[in-house]
């Protein structure tokens, strides 16, 4: 297998689910707080403040950089002396 193929089929393997996981878990995450605090209290809400975002961003760096690591990897694996033919 090409290691262009390898990285590409590991970095969708990889960021889909972690990015539609992480959309999600925003989304629902408002919605939520939305509902309660804007049905209970009658107060509106806004949108979080910096630190949110810079754990938001650092959570997607880590994901980037263990998606690197997995294709340097597997990239390493695939050398011509480690795969066996059967």
């Amino acid at each position: 297998m090409p290691a262009a193929t390898l990285r590409s089929m590991v970095s969708y393997e990889t960021m889909l689910p972690a990015v539609t996981a992480l959309a999600m878990s925003i989304g629902l995450g408002w919605l939520t707080a939305w509902a309660l605090v804007g049905g209970v209290s009658g107060r509106r809400i806004s949108w979080p403040g910096g630190g949110y975002w810079l754990a938001l961003g650092a959570c997607l760096a880590l994901v980037v950089v263990a998606t690197l690591a997995s294709a340097r990897y597997g990239r390493r694996m695939l050398a011509g002396t480690t795969v066996r033919f059967e």
